[in-house]
């Protein structure tokens, strides 16, 4: 982690607490955050999710709502995210539409009395 950082020794600070302060850094972030360990829109890394068959044989409901939950977050990649986009606008887009062309109660319920 230190690599990422220009440690400038201050007033009174030696080369040696130049090599503590990268030392710290690189104890205190184990793994590097620049690096994605599986990227938001990559496939999920690891062995195989299984079926729910199988989910069933191994741990019957439970197992399945495990197994569920696993393939539900490895819907998580670009093209599922663009369905879910176009999707949630084209149903927002219905609702206005429905909402934009209906009669309101009291519209309705004046023509008819009119006509009575």
């Amino acid at each position: 982690m230190s690599c990422y950082f220009d440690i400038a020794a201050g007033d009174n600070a030696t080369a040696a607490d130049v090599a503590l302060v990268g030392r710290a850094l690189d104890a205190a972030f184990d793994n590097d955050p620049f690096q994605l360990s599986s990227g938001f829109f990559d496939a999920v890394p690891g062995p195989p999710l299984p079926s729910l068959w199988d989910s069933w044989q191994d741990g019957g409901w439970g197992g399945v709502d495990r197994t569920l939950v696993r393939h539900i977050a490895a819907l998580v990649g670009l093209p599922y995210v663009l369905a879910v986009i176009v999707t949630a606008t084209a149903g927002l887009a219905a609702a206005v539409v429905v909402l934009w062309t209906a009669t309101p109660p009291a519209v309705r319920r004046a023509a008819s009395s009119s006509h009575e």
